[in-house]
């Protein structure tokens, strides 16, 4: 049970700071602070809808499929990951001076 603590704890970390300098490096000039506002608003939004889910779905559905509310949670994350990823390669090409780009 500890081994599993531990490896829930790992990720955290890594997913904030990311979000948080992501943030930082995306949000117009004059508007990071409502920037960051929003983000800590839908992240802990976020977490509260969804533990009103899983506790429904645990005293509904038992702990097996309160577990799969992880499997479809890591499914839906990684998915917007992977759609998010391909605009902010087109946003960072967009944005790079004219000399940087290649034209191979």
């Amino acid at each position: 049970m500890a081994g599993l603590l531990v490896l829930t704890g790992l990720f955290p970390a890594p997913v904030l700071t990311v979000s948080f300098v992501l943030v930082g490096e995306l949000a117009p000039a004059g508007t990071v602070t409502e920037a960051f506002a929003w983000l800590v608003t839908l992240m802990t939004s976020g977490m509260a809808l969804g533990s009103a889910a899983v506790g429904l779905v645990l005293e509904h559905g038992g702990p097996s499929r309160a577990a799969g509310c992880g499997v479809v949670g890591l499914t839906v994350s990684a998915l917007m990951l992977l759609a998010g990823q391909s605009r902010l390669a087109a946003d960072r090409q967009a944005d790079a001076p004219a000399s940087a780009v290649s034209t191979a």
